[in-house]
Order: C-alpha cells, then structure tokens, then sequence
C-alpha cells in the first residue's frame, strides 16, 4: 500500500551547462493571516476535489489558544488575493505542528491529521489527532480524536506524522518520531507506530510499537531502498535534532510489529538534523538524502546531501556526504531559535522533471529570517554545486514552506508563510 498523505504535484533540456530560465518564483502577493503561520502544506480534498491550504500557528503564550487553520481551493482561488481567506478549523490542539491529510480510503469520508506539542510549560503535553473534515467549517472537539495514547508521567511532542501498512493488515497505521525534554536536551527520544484497529470510522488511542529508542525525535521520511539481491524494503530515514543523528530503520523481513527484526544504523553524525528530504538531487538513477542542520553555539547552520553507496549496501556502507552550504545563522538570541528550517525538493516545471533536469531545493531560514533557493550549477551527476539565494526576505521567523503545481498547469506554485508578520506570501513558476 501506497502512502499518500499529502500533495505535493513535483514540477522543473538535459544540458549539461545551461540553467533553465525558470530559475525564480514571480511573487504575486502578500494575503494577511489572522494568526502566526508556522508549518504550511498543500492538501488534497477528495469532498471538492481542489486543493486546500493548511497552516498551523502557535504561541509561547500557556493559555493563549494554538490554532489549525484553513484556506479553501487555493488550486481554483490562488490567483485572485480576496479569496484567499483563511478559516480556523480548530483551536483545541496545543501547540500542532505540521497538518496533514490522511490517505484517501484510510477512514470515511476525509479527515487531516496534526501532529501537537512542544517543550514549553503548557503546551508540552502533545499528541496525534486525526481531525474530522466532513464539515471544515464546523470543527467540534467530537471531531478531533488523540490516537496516541497519552503516557503517565511524560509529556511527549509530536512533529510529523506519515501513514503506512506496516502490519499488512489492508489498513494505514500512523508513524511518527516523539520526545521530552526542554530547550536544551531531550530525556528520551521515540521513532514509533500506532497500530490502526481498522474500524471505518476513527477511534482513539491506538496501540504502540516503539521501532526504536534514544536517536529518532522530529522528522523522519519513509521510502523503499533496494537490497544486493534486487527486493526492495521499506525505510524509515531519520533526521535526530538533539541526538545529531541521521538514521535509517528497517526489517529483516518487512514485520515492524516484531523488535526482532528491525535493524538500526546511523548514517552520520554531522550536525543538529532538523528536516530531510529523499529525491534523486543529481539525477543518476539513485535516491539521494538532503537534511538541514541547525545553527546552535558549537555548529553552523547547513545544507548537506548524501549519496546512497553505488554498487555496495546502503544498511553497512558509507553514504557519501556533500556540502551543499553552511553559514545558516538566527537573528535572534532567545533562547531555542536556530537556522534553517524545512526542506522541499522540486522541479519548478513539470517539463524540467520529463527532461531529466537536475531538480532544486527550497529551503526556509526558519529564525533567520529567509526563504533560500538553491539552483545546480549544471547537469554533470559528479557536481554538487549550487546557486544559493535569498527569494523572501522576512521580518521575522519564515515557517515550513509548501510547493506544488497546484492548478496542473505544469508550473509550481510556492507558499511561504511569514509568522512573525502574520503573513503568506504566493508565488508561482509560470512565466
């Protein structure tokens, strides 16, 4: 079974000197939100068949309600500014994180989930909840159901959540990384799976499996990597933000439900792992890994790419490691802001991707302030240099960044949200 947790519609002549001339995204406006955007993503509603614009926003303030919000059909209204209106769904989750769909057919009719918490004091006490979008604009607290099971003593938070089939039992079970701790360190770290009961309609509190202790604690990719014998086997690619660690977790023979068969690596220990991102960066025929690390006081902030071991074993060789960039600093000094942010990898034209281009990244300053486009310098699979520059320049902290080609006119279109200036800023690739 397939995850397809949510939209993003990857667009971007096999020349191995010339850049292409869709090299920037043309801003098309600024629309006000009436709360902080922080993590952003394009979300397919299987109800209107358009797609939807999904944001979170949060605050350091312990009563101050959090929020997950909503901006109908951007694919039909994205290029007319007054109908880019945002509604909130809810205000019953502390402190979500990234919002995202959950597989069409998973549950009836068509639910979101949010993955909640963070370490400060009242907003620490976090969940997975799967979010009922029968009716967005009439959101009760019936509609939101905790699938993770709240544990005595720990208050564990939630970064990200993706959906896969890993007991093959014809159903979606939820996977996602964990921890507590404060500002500082994490007292303990999960990468775990919630077991789906496999009723039609969402129940709460589903059973834990906890695939691995110590390492794994934000974000984390799923994707099929091929064996020497030419079988493909599911891996969980981690990035560990306070144990810098990058990890890989796999099964001798595909039973995540037995702690006997999953096996555990680390690929590097390079720096402060924040977000990761899978694709074939330089277009050889082979998945290649691209993370963003964290300025903190004894590391710079970075871009780093590595590439699977051609010809050797991805589970026991070394993965080769390019530096893509590292001068990522924050603007502000208090205490658990840090540099860069999320990761997106994409073609800027559908075009780019059928000609075999090299694809770029799109990569947010987070407290720095910026959002950073890196471009190739060519097509030759041996070079790893990139153009880097500034596409936004914001006031203030620039959230998750979400792309896709979102009315499939074979051009992406680029959603930044600017939390700081309570902020989304549109953009697209169509000359």
């Amino acid at each position: 079974m397939k995850s397809l947790y949510i939209i993003l519609v990857i667009c971007c002549c096999r020349d191995s000197t010339a850049l292409t001339n869709l090299e920037y995204p043309t801003t098309l406006y600024s629309v006000p939100a009436p709360y902080e955007p922080a993590f952003g993503s394009l979300l397919y509603n299987p109800l209107t068949e358009e797609i939807d614009y999904a944001y979170s926003s949060f605050t350091g303030i312990e009563n101050d309600p959090d929020k997950v919000i909503r901006i109908p059909s951007v694919s039909l209204n994205y290029k007319d500014k007054s109908e880019m209106q945002s509604h909130v769904v809810t205000d019953e989750i502390l402190w979500p994180n990234e919002v995202f769909g959950v597989p069409r057919g998973a549950f009836k009719p068509h639910y979101w989930t949010s993955a909640s918490a963070f370490f400060l004091p009242g907003k620490d006490n976090g969940t997975i909840s799967l979010i009922d979008m029968t009716n967005p604009y009439n959101v009760t607290s019936e509609d939101i159901i905790p699938i993770s099971p709240f544990d005595d003593g720990i208050k564990w938070y939630y970064h990200r959540v993706l959906w896969e089939d890993l007991d093959y039992d014809g159903d979606y079970d939820a996977i996602t990384a964990r921890a507590y701790g404060d500002a500082v360190s994490t007292f303990e770290a999960q990468l775990v799976w919630f077991e789906n009961p496999g009723d039609e309609t969402a129940q709460p509190f589903w059973k834990t499996h906890i695939i691995h202790t110590g390492d794994e604690d934000v974000a984390f990719r799923l994707q099929n990597m091929t064996l020497p014998d030419g079988s493909e086997t599911l891996v969980i690619v981690s990035s560990g933000f306070f144990r810098q660690a990058l990890t890989l977790a796999w099964t001798v023979d595909g039973n995540w439900s037995n702690p006997d068969s999953i096996q555990h690596r680390i690929i590097d220990d390079f720096g402060w792992y924040f977000d990761l991102w899978i694709e074939d960066l330089n277009q050889d025929g082979v998945i290649d890994i691209v993370a963003s690390t964290w300025y903190r006081p004894d590391y710079f902030g970075s871009l780093v790419a590595y590439e699977m071991p051609v010809g050797g074993d991805w589970r026991t060789d070394n993965w080769t490691r390019h530096l893509i960039s590292d001068d990522f600093r924050e603007n502000y000094v208090l205490r658990g802001n840090g540099a860069p942010g999320g990761v997106n990898v994409f073609w800027p034209s559908k075009q780019m991707q059928l000609d075999g281009e090299k694809p770029h990244i799109i990569l947010s300053g987070d407290d720095d302030g910026h959002a950073y486009l890196f471009v190739p310098l060519n097509q030759d699979p041996d070079n790893w240099e990139y153009k880097k520059s500034t596409f936004f320049r914001a006031f203030g902290t620039v959230g998750a960044i979400a792309i896709a080609d979102v009315d499939n006119d074979g051009y992406c279109e680029v959603f930044v949200p600017a939390y700081s200036t309570n902020q989304i800023i549109v953009m697209s690739y169509k000359p």
